[in-house]
Formats: C-alpha cells, sequence, structure tokens
C-alpha cells in the first residue's frame, strides 16, 4: 500500500475517532449543563414551597384523597406514608418518589432521573422526568418536598448533537482524508522525482547527482546523502575501470611473449637445445601471469 494512501487512511481514522470522542463528550458535557440548569430550577421551586409550608397551616388531603392546592407547577408535598398532601394543578395525585427514593430524601436533599407512573395523572405521566426532593421543615411533620422537570429539551438538545456527529461526521472525515492525501502528495513529490533521477542514473548514467530541493529539510537531506553515496559510488566503479584496464594491459604483455615463443617452438627444423630454451622461456612468463593473477 503506498505511503500515500496509508497517510490519508491513518488520517482520516484518527480524525473519526476523534470527532466521535469530541461529539461523545461534548453531548455528554451538554446534556450534563442542562439536568444541571433543571436542578437549579426546581431547587428554587422546592425552596418556595418550603417557605410557603413555614408560613401558612400545614396542608392536609381532602376527603376524597384529593391534594390540597399548591401554587406554582409539577410540585408535591408528600408525607412519611407516601400520600400526596399537596399538590400544584399539574402534579397528579399520584406520588413522584418510590417509598425507597422517599426515605432517602427524608435523609437529605435528592435528586434523580425516573419515569413517572402513567396511572398518577401528572401531566408528564409515563415520561422520564427529573425530581429533586427535599424534606420539609415543620416540626413534628416528616414531609418531604418534591418538583419535577420535564427532560424532553434536554433529550431533544442530546439527539440533535448526536445526529449532527453522526451525519456531519462522515463528510469531515472524507474532507481530512481528501486533505491528507493531498498534503502528502505534496510532500512525497520530491522524493518521487529523485526517484525517477536515480532509475535514470542508474539506466543512462548520464549524470552522477541528484539536484537536492532548497527546503533544507528532511528531503533535502535525503537527497544530499544520495548524492554522497552516487559519488562514492562514481569513484568505486572509477577505481574499477582503471584497475580493469592495468591489469589487461599487464597481462598483455606475458601473454604476447608467450604466443610468440609457441609460435617460435612450432617452427620445423627446432633442435631440442632449441625447443628447451623456448620452453624455459615460457615457464617464466607463465609464472609472471600466476603472480599477476594473484596479485
Amino acid at each position: 500500500m503506498p505511503i500515500r494512501l496509508r497517510l490519508a487512511l491513518l488520517f482520516a481514522l484518527g480524525t473519526a475517532v476523534l470527532v466521535a470522542v469530541a461529539g461523545f463528550i461534548f453531548a455528554g458535557q451538554l446534556r450534563a449543563g442542562l439536568v444541571s440548569s433543571l436542578d437549579t430550577g426546581m431547587r428554587t421551586r422546592t425552596d418556595s414551597v418550603a417557605r410557603t409550608l413555614a408560613s401558612e397551616p400545614f396542608p392536609t388531603a381532602a376527603a376524597n384523597g384529593t391534594p390540597s392546592p399548591l401554587v406554582g407547577s409539577l410540585s408535591q408535598v408528600i408525607d412519611s406514608a407516601g400520600t400526596v398532601v399537596a399538590a400544584s394543578g399539574d402534579a397528579g395525585q399520584g406520588p413522584f418518589l418510590t417509598t425507597a427514593q422517599l426515605r432517602s430524601a427524608s435523609l437529605g436533599p435528592f435528586a434523580a432521573t425516573v419515569a413517572l407512573n402513567p396511572a398518577g395523572g401528572s401531566a408528564l405521566a409515563g415520561e422520564r422526568v427529573r425530581v429533586r426532593a427535599v424534606p420539609g421543615s415543620l416540626p413534628g411533620r416528616n414531609l418531604v418536598i418534591v418538583a419535577a422537570s420535564s427532560l424532553e429539551t434536554v433529550d431533544d438538545a442530546t439527539i440533535r448533537v448526536r445526529h449532527a456527529v453522526t451525519f456531519g461526521g462522515p463528510p469531515v472525515v472524507a474532507l481530512a482524508g481528501l486533505a491528507a492525501w493531498l498534503v502528502a502528495g505534496g510532500a512525497l513529490r520530491p522524493v518521487e522525482r529523485m526517484r525517477r533521477e536515480v532509475a535514470d542514473i542508474s539506466e543512462n548514467g548520464a549524470e552522477t547527482s541528484i539536484d537536492i530541493p532548497g527546503t533544507r529539510d528532511e528531503i533535502a537531506s535525503l537527497a544530499a546523502t544520495m548524492n554522497d553515496v552516487l559519488g562514492r559510488l562514481k569513484t568505486a566503479l572509477d577505481r574499477e575501470r582503471r584497475f580493469v584496464a592495468d591489469a589487461g594491459h599487464e597481462l598483455r604483455t606475458p601473454l604476447t611473449i608467450l604466443q610468440g615463443e609457441l609460435e617460435l617452438a612450432a617452427r620445423p627444423g627446432r633442435s631440442v637445445a632449441d625447443l628447451r630454451v623456448t620452453v624455459d622461456s615460457a615457464t617464466v612468463e607463465v609464472r609472471r601471469l600466476a603472480a599477476l593473477a594473484e596479485d
């Protein structure tokens, strides 16, 4: 796989991971901020109900079980038995909290995300809501003040962020990969040019150096190193050629002499003494050739 393609794919993968992680963190932070805003609003409502209870007679449920009216929205006052003794008009008659949650709220401030009972009569019955509960402040009375808020806006905002990441992330990843492809191509273009120059030198031997880019970066250092290598190779090749030429010259003389001695020995009428002299001379030239070969 080409380096350019590997870099583009790696950059696209890194961008995808970055977009996914950033989107996840942003959605979480957004949701936490919105929920915190809901908690702040519900704290104001529970404090208002607590002040109302401290300044007015303790509310009691009507004989038919209908809670006393309570100013505000989605607010309830629940006794220790789990009976809603006071509620706003949109809160319904069913308690927002379970028995275990009431027990926790009676010990201190309590906040959670719950699903309201569909049969509770609340405007948000059956939905997931955010609730905040605090103990009542009336002496001798075990009361819990509860406020609820819809999570619809929080869920909608979170879903919009997730959709933006889901549908907007792929184009961003594609653009990042394309940008990496173009940048890698521009960065590797001098390398490809040097490769062609070296291939031309290898085939034609026209030049023994390549052009060094004026960028003063790693590519320029690579070109300088390649020129050093090419220079050393040229020096070694020239030395080899001189050696071959010198060796050919040195070998040509004894071979010529040996050839002449053998041709002279082959002539008719040569005496034994002449042949012995020829053989001795040829032996000297053979030893010279052996010495040259060993050298």
